[in-house]
């Protein structure tokens, strides 16, 4: 297959290289594969591409694309919400994803949330800047109950995680079914029964309209008093002002957000000011140094399927923006 690999000049994990490349695929792969940074590189060879594996946050900037062999297109995110509508999408052409290649980074995220919340870290945090002596009773997560909102493949390493130190984990998931990791796993329309049954909440959410404000005011108020929330999927899922309401008033009692409805957050956010809760900037998924070879390693993957006429993992299912085969 013709493949061409086009890199986002800004991404943290540089540019894809021939030796990345070959280190995935080998020498002798099959495939005919160029690389590029700039327009100007995808315009000289578009007309002969059939694969195109493309920076998620750069693909806009190269539509149209008029590459009339082209089979497949792979971006670099797991969520593709921000490319929707997909009409840009020529007929007949495969858009795939990159699931799997954020789970370990996101999922270690997600643990040190859960840790810095159960350690009242963001409490510390707010006395260490006012040069106070704070001493605080903190607690350990073993025997507490962790629901997950979403088990794809950040989601579901974890629940292992967590059931690894002794969490009693129940999993959230359009589409219900057993997982080793929980001890119970229910469809999206049963979640305000785990809610109130929830000591912390790890939201591994897509965005779009079928996940906006997922967890509104009315649910977030189901919660234990003193929950904890850890978001690493995408901020729409989630009511930013409702949750800051609650953190206000003590009912929710921490929260680690990396992602936000808006992003980046303006300066005037009220969520900057909001006690107990830890602001980052959208850095939960992507470790720079293995994040191109994972990426490939997917690629690989999808590529081999194609090849040999299977269902390919990664394939998006356009009508919903999610994968078809989970």
């Amino acid at each position: 297959m013709r493949v061409h690999v086009q890199s986002f000049p800004a991404d943290p994990a540089g540019p894809f290289t021939r030796e990345q490349w070959n280190a995935v695929f080998g020498q002798n792969s099959g495939h005919d594969v160029s690389f590029g940074c700039t327009s100007d590189d995808l315009r000289a060879i578009e007309s002969e591409i059939e694969g195109l594996l493309v920076a998620t946050r750069g693909l806009r900037a190269l539509l149209p694309i008029n590459a009339p062999k082209l089979k497949i297109v792979s971006v670099s995110s797991a969520g593709v919400d921000m490319l929707a509508p997909f009409d840009w999408l020529p007929p007949g052409v495969v858009l795939l994803n990159n699931s799997g290649a954020h789970s370990v980074k996101a999922s270690e995220f997600a643990l040190m949330g859960l840790l810095m919340l159960a350690n009242r870290m963001p409490q510390f945090f707010a006395a260490q800047s006012l040069g106070q002596w704070r001493p605080a009773s903190v607690r350990t997560l073993a025997n507490n109950r962790l629901t997950v909102v979403g088990l794809g493949a950040i989601g579901a390493r974890c629940a292992e995680i967590a059931s690894a130190l002794g969490m009693h984990v129940t999993g959230v998931r359009s589409r219900p079914g057993a997982h080793p990791a929980c001890v119970e796993v229910v469809g999206v329309e049963q979640i305000d029964r785990v809610l109130p049954h929830s000591d912390y909440l790890v939201l591994s959410l897509p965005g779009g309209n079928s996940t906006r404000h997922l967890l509104d005011r009315r649910r977030l108020e189901l919660l234990p008093r003193g929950a904890g929330i850890v978001n690493i999927g995408r901020g729409s899922v989630l009511d930013e002002d409702a949750l800051c309401d609650l953190l206000d008033c003590g009912k929710v009692g921490g929260a680690v957000l990396d992602v936000f409805e808006h992003e980046p957050l303006s300066e005037d956010s009220r969520v900057w000011r909001t006690p107990n809760l830890v602001v980052t900037p959208h850095v939960s998924a992507d470790d720079p140094l293995s994040y191109n070879t994972l990426t490939l390693r997917i690629l690989f993957d999808n590529l081999t399927a194609f090849d040999k006429g299977l269902p390919m993992p990664n394939q998006i299912d356009i009508t919903t923006g999610s994968r078809q085969n989970k």
